[in-house]
């Protein structure tokens, strides 16, 4: 057995894996995001569990005739870091060090480079492949030369002499290095290469799961993204894993939005208003369920009241839609409350003739039919219907009296079907109203129970948006303005 240069034996260790800097982000989740990609720090317990073990080889006397003379020269132009600087206790002198260490390293890799082609020529066995690829990785991380880079990764990986724990690391850096070129496909392949090898990464956020989705993600493969999405979020809540970027839950939701996948937007749209209960995450995913979940009228008009409640009417269109709908059910006293706010919040302007025209209009009918107290009571009291009694309910619910709606609602549903006159079943607006007039009286987990009891698909997806907002108070979660 010939022993490796003095050379390799101190730094074949650390040289294989000094090459996994990788300029790998969430940051690439769209090309439209326009992000900075982060580069994650190197893998530095990974390095101290190379270094601790170096190969014994027995290169070649061709290879060696050739790879010798090329490393001595490259290691005598190396300026070296005294083993005696202690970085903690001398820290400002070790960095000074190091910098002197890094730059005189660029001058001998950029140096050593143009002999690349050499050293590949000479290689005779499994060992000299090894070698040359381990001495190519770093000149070429150092000197900046990917073409390089990729040649000494292709010699690691295809050599016998790797071992186990060195070919995992260089099958991610090969993906790391089709990862940084955009070459998307490779990566992917490379990456999941990485993750069922059992890869573990100390500094990206959401792990190798995460950029296996990015780079499904620049391919358009947002489904098959988001299930690894998943597995990054699984990941992360294993006990002393990286936490996931604060732009993990806004990007999943982007990429389901592009997927048009209405249950993955319903999901990822959920999970963003969980994980970051804000005025304008309310707003976009409640937007969502509007534009996507095929609502009716009253299901819209159940969907602007969240919506209201949260602080998430931000725009002419909220109001626009809360107005028609609240008309169209016959609230008169709802519409003109919800036009007053838009018109103090300066949302919307009585000038814009639509708004100021619907508030006049809601005005003199208020005029001729003002809502009373009295009449609701004997309304509720005198329903001989379901329908007559939830109908009741709906009046109380619309002007806030929320114990009147709960027992117009309940006795409702004690009487069986609650059917209109067009002979529409009102069981699923009835339920998911009660929960609403509880929700208001402070009756969370009745509230809960009301909407777990909805059936009918699009009610459904307002009704699991109300409970999920019944979640939050039970936590003590408000949404808040940003």
């Amino acid at each position: 057995m010939k022993p490796v240069s003095k050379f390799t034996l101190k730094a074949a260790g650390a040289i294989a894996l000094a090459s996994l800097s990788l300029t790998a982000s969430v940051g690439a989740w769209a090309a439209e995001d326009k992000a900075k990609p982060e580069k994650p720090k190197k893998e530095k317990k990974a390095k101290k569990a190379a270094a601790a073990a170096p190969l014994k080889l027995s290169l070649s006397k061709e290879f060696s005739a050739v790879y010798d003379p090329i490393v001595k020269t490259y290691s005598s132009s190396t300026k070296p870091i005294n083993p005696k600087l202690d970085p903690v206790k001398n820290a400002a002198a070790y960095k000074q060090a190091k910098a002197e260490y890094d730059a005189s390293a660029v001058v001998a890799a950029t140096a050593a480079a143009p002999s690349w082609g050499a050293i590949k020529a000479a290689i005779k066995n499994d060992d000299d492949k090894y070698q040359a690829g381990i001495f190519g990785s770093q000149i070429g991380r150092e000197a900046k030369a990917n073409a390089i880079s990729t040649d000494a990764i292709e010699l690691i990986l295809g050599s016998a002499t790797t071992p186990a724990d060195q070919r995992l690391i260089y099958t991610f850096q090969k993906a790391a290095t089709a990862y940084d070129a955009k070459d998307w496909a490779n990566a992917e392949i490379w990456l999941i290469k990485s993750y069922e090898g059992g890869y573990k990464s100390n500094s990206i956020a959401g792990g190798v799961e995460m950029l296996i989705a990015d780079s499904f993600n620049m391919q358009k493969k947002y489904p098959e993204s988001l299930d690894w999405m998943q597995k990054s979020l699984d990941a992360s809540k294993v006990p002393g894993t990286l936490a996931l970027p604060d732009s993990f839950f806004a990007r999943a939701a982007n990429v389901a939005l592009k997927s048009g996948n209405t249950g993955l937007i319903s999901k990822w749209m959920r999970e963003l208003v969980s994980s970051k209960p804000t005025a304008d995450y309310w707003h976009d995913a409640l937007m969502q369920t509007y534009k996507y979940a095929e609502l009716d009228s009253q299901e819209v008009l159940d969907l602007m009241r969240l919506l209201r409640t949260v602080g998430g009417m931000k725009y002419e269109q909220n109001y626009s839609a809360y107005a028609t709908d609240a008309l169209i059910a016959f609230f008169p006293s709802e519409m003109k409350l919800v036009l007053e706010e838009g018109f103090a919040k300066g949302t919307i302007s009585k000038s814009n003739s639509t708004f100021g025209g619907r508030y006049s209009d809601v005005v003199e009918k208020l005029k001729i039919d003002a809502f009373s107290i009295k009449v609701l009571d004997q309304d509720i009291a005198a329903a001989k219907t379901g329908a007559a009694s939830a109908f009741a309910g709906d009046i109380a619910l619309s002007v806030g009296e929320y114990a009147r709606a709960k027992g117009a609602y309940e006795a409702a549903l004690a009487k069986g079907a609650i059917v209109d006159k067009e002979g529409k079943d009102l069981s699923d607006r009835t339920l998911m109203r009660l929960g609403i007039a509880k929700l208001k009286l402070g009756d969370l987990v009745g509230a809960k129970a009301d909407f777990a009891k909805i059936t009918v698909p699009g009610r459904k997806a307002v009704a699991d948006y109300w409970s999920l907002y019944a979640e939050q108070m039970e936590k003590g979660i408000a949404p808040t303005a940003g």
